[in-house]
Parts: C-alpha cells; sequence; structure tokens
C-alpha cells in the first residue's frame, strides 16, 4: 500500500490531487503555451517592421542610383559619352543585380524560416492545449 505524507492526509487526498491537477495546468501547459504565442507574436511583428524597413532601403538606395546614373550621364563633355560610360555602367548593373539577387534570397529564405516557425508553434499548441 502507498502512505500519503501526514500533510496530505490533512487535506484528504481529494483536495490534493485537485490542487495538483490544476498546478499542473497552469504551470506546465497554461503559461507556457501563452508565452510561446506572445513570444511568437513578438516575433512576427518585427520581423514584418524589418520587411518595411528594408523596402525602403531598397526604394531609396534604387532612387540614389538613378541620380547617379543621371548625373554620370553629363559626363562634362567627353566627345562619346556611350563609348566612355556603357562598359563600365554595364559592369555595376550586373553586379548590382548579382548583390540585388543575393540580398532577394537571404531575405526569401529569413522569410521561409519564418513561416516554418510558425507552423512548428502552431504544431506544438495543437499538441499541447488539449
Amino acid at each position: 500500500l502507498v502512505q500519503m505524507v501526514s500533510w496530505v492526509n490533512i487535506i484528504t487526498i481529494d483536495v490534493y490531487f485537485n490542487i495538483f491537477y490544476w498546478f499542473r495546468v497552469v504551470f506546465v501547459h497554461l503559461i507556457p503555451c501563452v508565452m510561446v504565442t506572445v513570444l511568437t507574436t513578438f516575433i512576427c511583428i518585427k520581423l514584418r517592421k524589418l520587411e518595411v524597413r528594408r523596402n525602403e532601403m531598397l526604394i531609396a538606395k534604387k532612387r540614389l542610383n538613378l541620380e547617379a546614373e543621371g548625373s554620370s550621364s553629363s559626363n562634362g563633355g567627353a566627345s562619346n559619352p556611350d563609348k566612355v560610360c556603357c562598359p563600365l555602367r554595364k559592369r555595376t548593373r550586373r553586379k548590382e543585380s548579382r548583390r540585388y539577387l543575393r540580398e532577394n534570397r537571404k531575405f526569401r529564405d529569413a522569410k521561409s524560416t519564418t513561416i516554418m516557425l510558425v507552423i512548428v508553434i502552431v504544431l506544438f499548441l495543437l499538441t499541447e492545449i488539449p
């Protein structure tokens, strides 16, 4: 037979198991699930703000590139601006497009990681809540 500690006998075994059950529900299931949900929400909000900021920076960068391109096309009175500027401009455009593709790939990878994180957390919550 199992013997209980004296204080369990004082409060009765039904009250003890009721306290144990609710302690487990609150501290093992409810609080961790709420914390995971809140922290995931914060992560998603922060990532959304970073996405907006990144887009704003890319737009500003494109404007600066267009302005720089416009000012370099004046070329200060060179006889044939196409022969002087075009090979260099094509190379810089290729480098910029490669850099843009790399940045785009990094951004896409970060976004897919975030989606995967949200899916894992939803699956965790679905298994943990019931």
